[in-house]
């Protein structure tokens, strides 16, 4: 496949974007993700990861109960991401955090890496 040439668009030529919400977006809550990419994309899943639930039988005081051999992860969203913006992506995200560090710590309540 032959590689397509990138056009400079000249600035006074681009158009501004008006960001607006969409109601009907779910959010979801993701305490695990995985991150993988091909040649032309990065494809970013998140996951909810919950430890299973045991319910022990009050008639089994003393008795040894199985433990569960694995905890299930479910994909909540995923997302993909030219190459071209993931280097935006990570400085956002970078930037962020930054200014999350210092606003929480900032007043004592956390120190870093809680």
């Amino acid at each position: 496949m032959a590689k397509k040439k990138k056009i400079a668009v000249p600035e006074e030529s681009r158009l501004p974007i008006e960001w607006t919400s969409m109601g009907d977006v779910d959010s979801r809550y993701s305490n695990n993700m995985i991150i993988q990419h091909t040649d032309n994309e990065f494809i970013i899943s998140f996951f909810e990861v919950m430890p299973p639930l045991i319910v022990r039988d009050p008639d089994m005081k003393g008795k040894k109960v199985d433990e569960p051999s694995h905890a299930t992860a479910s994909c909540v969203a995923r997302i993909i991401v030219n190459p071209d913006k993931v280097k935006s992506l990570i400085d956002a995200l970078q930037t962020n955090y930054e200014t999350y560090k210092q606003r929480v710590t900032a007043g004592g309540s956390k120190k870093e890496g809680e």
